[in-house]
């Protein structure tokens, strides 16, 4: 998406009325997740989007490709994202709508919001419209045999501790699903359609994400080779700005651990893994 500065996020997004995917007490715990076997994930609020379609026969779930997203570039909150994956988008509201809409009907499997909240727009054993003119490994077509998450946010500003908390706790339920989706086989949009997005961005840390997924659930970092493989580290000062490292860690494990269950301490640093 386009560079710009985030606006504050309206009433609409703040209210859990409004917004049943923000909890309306945020010291309550969150649910474990889990995905059902129509593809649907335990936590997330459901906006079913017309944006999607069946996969091919025989195609496994085999890649989970990470994006940021907002609309309009660089404002955080509001409906227009939810416009556009349930295809009732306004062009005439705001020039950038209109270029949105004119690119065509979109979708993605998973949202995650500034504030932690995650909205489901189509079932992970569904096809989302999320990856476009895209290859991994050889095969093209990443739509057919992916799930998509976009983050709410840009390539410029770091992504809140709160995101990352929520995109390990789902990664987690989608492996635990879908085995195929291992450490070489989680990228980025800019991975599968290089020059043409740069999605997540320079701003998304790949190694602390994977630190959080392997705290989160080690039987399956163990599995999907988390524990073992080596790749792009995150730039030290990209998930929170001024702060270190350790302060980032902590924020985010802070808001994946639930209430009462210490600290980790003296954890080895987690090399990470490459993606294609």
């Amino acid at each position: 998406m386009a560079n710009g500065h985030a606006t504050q996020i309206d009433e609409w997004d703040r209210s859990p009325d409004m917004n049943p995917h923000r909890p309306a007490d945020p010291s309550i715990d969150p649910p474990a997740m889990a995905i059902d076997p129509a593809g649907w994930l335990a936590g997330a609020a459901r906006r079913p989007s017309p944006h999607c379609d069946d996969r091919p026969d025989g195609a496994p779930i085999d890649l989970l490709v990470i994006h940021n997203i907002s609309l309009p570039p660089g404002e955080f909150g509001g409906r227009a994202i939810d416009d556009l994956f349930l295809g009732r988008l306004d062009p005439a509201a705001h020039p950038w709508f209109a270029i949105a809409a004119a690119a065509g009907p979109v979708s993605t499997h998973l949202l995650i919001r500034r504030d932690g909240g995650l909205i489901q727009y189509v079932p992970c054993r569904r096809r989302a419209w999320h990856a476009g003119r895209s290859s991994f490994g050889g095969r093209a077509r990443c739509n057919d045999f992916s799930i998509g998450i976009e983050l709410e946010g840009t390539d410029t500003e770091p992504f809140a501790p709160v995101q990352y908390a929520a995109l390990a706790r789902c990664t987690r339920a989608i492996l635990e699903r879908y085995p195929a989706i291992t450490a070489e086989r989680i990228a980025g949009h800019s991975d599968i359609a290089p020059g043409r997005k740069t999605d997540p961005g320079p701003c998304f840390d790949w190694q602390l994400y994977r630190e959080l997924l392997r705290a989160e659930h080690p039987g399956a970092a163990r599995r999907s080779g988390l524990d073992h493989r080596c790749g792009r580290p995150g730039p030290e000062s990209m998930a929170l700005p001024g702060k270190s490292r350790s302060d980032a860690v902590g924020a985010a494990s802070a808001a994946t651990r639930p209430r009462g269950l210490p600290e980790r301490r003296g954890s080895p640093p987690l090399r990470l893994c490459a993606s294609a």
